[in-house]
């Protein structure tokens, strides 16, 4: 039975953990050098084995179950002046400040392992540029993290892949060999898309690529064509039959910072440049800050801004994640204009998101409250452009864009635990449900697939509906459909 809360299992930890330091002190200002504990009889497997963990796993599968257990197992062996196991428990708990108050006094030499776990926490580039230099002697998740901090995605991809080779059902190796690989390699993507907006009916083919030049920078390219149809729901009239947009741009990444630049234009009922910057930065401590900054960019707030439209606007996120939960708190701006720029209103937001991540057997599912709150100012009429587009009866700026309003729900989403790396589908859930102060009770939905084809690749499948999409509680339905081809130049 565990009777001890957790924080008062650490200071027992720590408290009889240093005692036997202190003693084995005075005896070595006396001597001159530690003295060893005696081997009795009643100790054949202590003194049989000179791996600490290999007893800590003998005397755990002998043991009941429980923490205090596992507590008299690691006293037992501190005792004896084998403080591993008792270093090995303080990392895995992330007790760092106990873990280097035993490695300050173990005498004996630290394992690589251990000094890979003390700096990956630390951040110790030059540490860790010191231990990758033998690979062979450390353990695959801790390496190919250290490669990656490192920036050498390069070598994280080919250790993850030969380590892959030995621990085929490693599935958190598998993991990180897919993150590298989509994070380290070139990729082209093609798709197709489908929207149902009120009324207005979009049908839109997407060709993005991502190609490296050099290991931390590279070239973006991204350009869609969209067909529309509107009826009679959507208030429009003598929109385009399409509309198309181009842009080009450039990546620069490190291990604590990318930055991402997209320039371009887009033929929509004007031709007009767009651009779209983007940043993020690791604060340590699974912490990180990210900004955007969007110019003439596609609105979708309503099917006038849609076809006719455009918006500028600014955020920025901070996040902070951890084994089991990740917390974000947003705020940002947006201008809403027509395309002839002539503004139609400005809003201003933020919101906070709170999120418990869990593994449920082979499933792994996220859930959490969020709320959003948008201050909007509109303009007192439709003009220009866009009043151009709607039809007289729906010529009013509550068809444009909503006023003040907030949201506050909870949002649920469930995927594969385990990615996978051989031709299998991958699905995955997201729901969210909500309270719109203007409109009331709104939910959004969306589900899809994914799976690899030949190998380097993956396909990609997808549907969503709900309000979410837009702010005017219209409900929204589409379909994506996608591939991705992964390669190397």
């Amino acid at each position: 039975m565990n009777c001890l809360p957790a924080r008062h299992k650490l200071g027992v930890l720590a408290a009889v953990f240093l005692l036997p330091v202190a003693a084995s002190a005075a005896k070595l200002s006396s001597t001159g050098a530690p003295m060893k504990p005696p081997v009795t009889s009643r100790e054949p497997a202590l003194a049989a084995s000179r791996d600490p963990l290999l007893l800590l796993a003998r005397a755990l599968s002998a043991a009941p179950t429980g923490g205090d257990s596992t507590l008299r197992v690691m006293l037992a062996a501190a005792r004896k002046g084998y403080y591993l196991p008792a270093i090995s428990w303080s990392l895995a708990q992330e007790h760092w400040g106990l873990a280097r108050a035993l490695i300050r006094t173990d005498p004996q030499p630290l394992p690589d392992w251990v000094r890979l776990s003390l700096a990956l926490h630390d951040h110790d580039l030059s540490a860790l540029a010191v231990l990758v230099a033998h690979p062979h002697r450390l353990p695959s998740h801790g390496l190919i993290r250290a490669y990656v901090i490192l920036g050498n995605y390069d070598r994280a991809q080919y250790w993850a892949f030969q380590r892959l080779q030995d621990h085929p059902r490693d599935h958190r190796l598998r993991q990180q060999y897919l993150e590298v690989v989509s994070y380290n390699a070139s990729a082209v993507t093609l798709g197709t898309n489908w929207l149902s907006f009120s009324g207005l009916q979009r049908y839109v083919t997407i060709l993005k690529g991502k190609i490296f030049i050099g290991p931390n920078w590279g070239l973006l390219l991204r350009s869609d064509y969209n067909w529309q149809t509107a009826d009679a729901a959507s208030f429009l009239t003598g929109i385009p039959a399409g509309e198309q947009s181009a842009e080009v741009g450039f990546f620069l990444k490190s291990p604590l910072w990318q930055i991402r630049a997209f320039v371009g234009q887009r033929d929509a009922m004007r031709h007009f440049l767009t651009g779209d910057f983007s940043g993020e930065y690791s604060l340590g401590d699974g912490f990180s800050i990210r900004s955007r900054l969007g110019l003439h960019q596609r609105a979708t707030q309503s099917p006038a801004l849609t076809v006719a439209g455009m918006k500028d606007d600014a955020r920025i996120q901070l996040d902070h994640s951890n084994t089991d939960w990740s917390e974000s708190l947003y705020a940002g701006w947006t201008r809403y204009e027509g395309q002839d720029g002539i503004p139609v209103g400005t809003s201003r937001f933020g919101g906070v998101s709170v999120n418990w991540h869990h593994n449920w057997g082979a499933w792994g599912y996220t859930i959490g409250p969020f709320v959003d709150v948008y201050n909007v100012h509109r303009a007192a009429n439709v003009t220009g452009l866009l009043a151009q587009v709607l039809r007289l009866p729906g010529r009013d700026i509550s068809n444009v864009l909503a006023g003040n309003y907030a949201d506050y729900g909870l949002h649920f989403s469930l995927g594969s635990a385990k990615p996978a790396l051989n031709f299998q589908w991958t699905p995955y859930l997201a729901v969210s449900v909500y309270n719109n102060t203007l409109f009331g009770f709104q939910y959004q939905f969306s589900a899809g697939l994914r799976t690899a084809i030949w190998g380097p690749d993956a396909l990609s499948l997808s549907y969503s509906q709900g309000q979410g999409g837009n702010a005017l509680a219209l409900n929204q339905r589409e379909v994506n459909l996608s591939y991705t081809y992964y390669f190397t130049p």
